[in-house]
This record gives structure tokens, sequence and C-alpha cells, in this order.
């Protein structure tokens, strides 16, 4: 394929993307457990090339997952909780800008640790490291006190850290400010998640309004 063909191919992906919504009208399908599931709803699209879907699963719990694939291999999931009054449905994620969970533990250093090392990338409750994860420290959130374990241009930082926020890139997530409280030893971060925050783009909702009828859910709201 030539660089224009690519070209081509990846305008008519953007275009497509763009001419979808997250107002769509979802169709109600065959539950897959009983025990567990109050109802599933899903859409999808296609044009000769290219093909987007969605399923919402809403549990018996009051808890809800959603997942949607896009072209470009654009992916997005959200779990949360959800509420139901007569005929409208509201879908409000567990996740939201400042509210993920974090645990700090200590760990002494060795003579072959540097201050360049004493932050890395946080895991999640599975060991996974998030790599497209990074922190703002010391209760500042400009440039200069921005640091990214891939490059940490302001490895100074690091010296003397008081606090952190984790925050993704490409989410509008993470966590509020996490007081430190041991300055000589070395940090891990963990998320208490078991998700895969590199491998989908978390889709945050507040909210999320949709009206319900026998077979159907018309989302009301577009939280894109």
């Amino acid at each position: 394929m030539t660089q224009f063909s690519r070209y081509i191919s990846l305008s008519f992906a953007f275009v497509f993307n763009f001419s979808l919504s997250h107002c769509q009208d979802w169709t109600k399908q065959k539950l897959q457990s009983k025990d567990t599931e109050f109802a599933i709803y899903s859409w999808e699209a296609h044009d000769e090339y290219h093909s987007a879907y969605g399923e919402i699963f809403l549990l018996k719990n009051g808890q809800f997952k959603y997942f949607s694939h896009y072209p470009l291999n654009t992916n997005e999931f959200s779990v949360g909780n959800y509420i139901i009054h007569k005929d409208t449905l509201l879908l409000t994620s567990d996740f939201q800008k400042n509210n993920m969970k974090v645990d700090i533990s200590y760990i002494d250093s060795s003579t072959t640790d540097t201050s360049y090392t004493r932050l890395s990338f946080p895991r999640n409750q599975k060991g996974k490291i998030l790599f497209n994860a990074y922190y703002f420290l010391n209760n500042d959130t400009s440039f200069k006190s921005h640091l990214d374990p891939k490059l940490p241009y302001n490895k100074e930082l690091l010296n003397s850290i008081t606090s952190l926020m984790v925050r993704f890139y490409d989410m509008d997530c993470g966590s509020d400010w996490i007081p430190i409280s041991t300055s000589n030893k070395f940090i891990n971060v963990t998320m208490m998640t078991d998700k895969n925050l590199d491998g989908e783009s978390l889709y945050k909702v507040m909210n999320w309004k949709f009206k319900m009828s026998s077979d159907k859910l018309i989302a009301v709201t577009d939280n894109k």
C-alpha cells in the first residue's frame, strides 16, 4: 500500500468515526447469564470497509459494564453503577476525574539504586505496569512538576517528594493528591483496579442518560 493509499484509508476511517455518536439506539439482546445479568443492549454500524459496535451490560447487583470498538483500533471501556427511574436509565462510571484509589508502599533503597529509579510507573492490582501513566508532584500541576517515568527530564524532583498525583494520558481520570510520608525510601504505586488501563481508553461518564422501551435504549445525552 502506498503512502497516499494509507492516507486515504486513514481519512475514511476518521470520517467514519466522526459520523458515529454515543447517542445511538441500543437494541436489547439475549441474556448470557440470567443469574447475574438484568439486561444487555448493543449497537453496531458498518460501511464497506469499517465497522464499529458497543455493548452495555446491566447487572442485577446495580453495576454496569460498557465496551465499544471503533476503527483505528480504538477501544473504550467503563464500569460503574446504574439507576433506573421509570423509563429513564442513568449510568455513572466508577472512575471520575480524581477518584482513583491508590496504594502507596515504601521499600529501602540499595547501594545500586539512584534517585532516577525512586518513582517508576504504577502497577494495577494484577502487577501489570501501566506505561501510559504519569505524575504531578508536590501539590503542583504545572509543567515543572510533571514527571513521566520514561522521560524523567525533571528527575531532580525525585530528590524531595511530599505528595503525588497519578494521571493517565488520553484519559481525564486519575487520583487525588496523595501525601508521601517517607522521604528517604523508594515508592511503589499500585492503582486499586485490575483493569489494564494501557490497553483500552477509559470512558468516564456521569449521568449518561437513556430512555428505555421494551426492546431498546435511546441515548439522550452524548458523553463523548
